[in-house]
């Protein structure tokens, strides 16, 4: 039979596990929020307007990416990390989920 102390110790670790894939998911959400945040300023800047509307209007990388593609190309890559995102709430596999959506990306 197992001890108390060894039970104690087997639940311990499961929670510190358990704790760890739930800070590792919230960075990770937020690092995606932060990336859609960027993704919706290219598109915005594609179609030129008012700094104003811009969340983060002092990116220079935004501004550079914006005048290599299309607002249609922009607007698809806001949905491409949109479907990125839900794919990751499934059952799907985590890596290659962040693959294929960061590689259909067009910048």
């Amino acid at each position: 039979m197992k001890t108390l102390k060894k039970i104690c110790a087997s639940a311990g670790r499961k929670n510190c596990r358990r704790q760890s894939r739930r800070k590792y998911r919230l960075q990770r959400s937020d690092l995606l929020v932060c990336l859609q945040i960027w993704l919706v300023t290219v598109w915005l800047r594609t179609m030129e307007v008012g700094k104003e509307l811009l969340s983060l209007p002092q990116l220079v990388s935004a501004e550079t990416v914006a005048r290599r593609i299309s607002p249609a190309k922009a607007a698809d890559n806001l949905r491409v990390m949109e479907q990125t995102q839900r794919l990751l709430g499934s059952n799907v596999q985590e890596a290659l989920a962040l693959e294929v959506g960061l590689l259909k990306l067009s910048l």
